[in-house]
């Protein structure tokens, strides 16, 4: 079996700007953008534009679906990059299933992303929803963490010196 490219993941909780970043990221290596919010199944915007926050159970398909894309493009030789909140270490465990992707947190204080997500419009999560994401998010001790008040410019030329080390 040939070696998988491995994917980039930037996580973190919603409204550290993980689609920006991770967008101009794969522009800059000519890969593949990848939202994990785009896949989410309609039950789950749903429940999450009814002000309630997914369980787990809700999680699981929608991360596995997530892993199966990763290693089909990654068997095709296509790099991706994903933003996704990935905020428990049991979602990057089967995010991670037979990858080794490269993991950027983007780390925000709570009252930042408040402000942020205030200043959002159409979006399916709210601002009230923010310390339901923080009770979630596990540290992990591995991977790039990078002050997300940075400007783009700034956090996408750091998550690249990284990755080319």
């Amino acid at each position: 079996m040939k070696a998988l490219i491995n994917p980039v993941i930037v996580f973190g909780v919603s409204g550290c700007g993980k689609s920006t970043i991770a967008n101009e990221v794969s522009r800059n290596l000519s890969a593949e953008f990848l939202d994990a919010d785009d896949f989410h199944p309609q039950s789950n915007i749903d429940k999450m534009a009814s002000g309630q926050p997914l369980t787990d159970d809700d999680r699981a398909p929608w991360l596995a679906h997530l892993n199966q894309l990763m290693i089909e493009k990654a068997s095709q030789n296509q790099q991706v990059v994903l933003a996704c909140s990935a905020l428990k270490e049991q979602y990057r465990v089967i995010l991670s299933d037979n990858l080794n992707p490269f993991w950027c947190h983007l780390a925000l204080s709570e009252q930042m992303v408040i402000e942020r997500m205030m200043r959002r419009q159409n979006h399916f999560m709210k601002a009230n929803m923010v310390r339901s994401q923080f009770e979630a998010l596990e540290k992990p001790e591995y991977g790039l963490i990078v002050d997300a008040t940075q400007s783009v410019e700034n956090i996408v030329k750091i998550i690249l010196e990284h990755i080319n080390e």
